[in-house]
């Protein structure tokens, strides 16, 4: 398999840290966090290489996960992006999927099913 790159939005640093664990015990290179999206959309040019799929919350200060993820979308399009949050309500995740989202996960099915998202992505 080859390496995967990922990069993490999420405004909770405890959060980030957490997603981050899960991500390398399944063999996954975390590439980039960011505190909101304003700061990934930022930080993504500076890479060495851009991400494979980015995990992007949604309620973030500055720059939330909808307008990041139609941002990503416009700029490099065949970046995957993971919509997760704590709240799953309906119209939450279609605004998330219309904006551009691949997929959404709930925070509370971590760690069990993020590998297999982003493998359903990648393949």
């Amino acid at each position: 398999m080859k390496n995967i790159n990922v990069a993490i939005a999420d405004d909770h640093k405890y959060v980030r840290a957490i997603v981050c664990d899960i991500l390398l015990k399944y063999g996954y290179s975390v590439v980039l966090q960011a505190a909101n999206g304003e700061d990934l959309l930022n930080s993504i040019p500076g890479l060495e290489q851009l991400p494979d799929i980015c995990i992007m919350d949604i309620n973030m200060p500055v720059m939330d996960g909808f307008i990041a993820t139609r941002e990503m979308k416009k700029r490099w399009p065949h970046v995957k992006i993971l919509g997760y949050s704590i709240n799953y309500e309906k119209a939450i995740i279609e605004e998330m999927l219309n904006s551009g989202a691949d997929a959404f996960l709930n925070k509370g099915e971590l760690p069990e099913k993020l590998d297999e998202m982003i493998k359903s992505l990648l393949n």
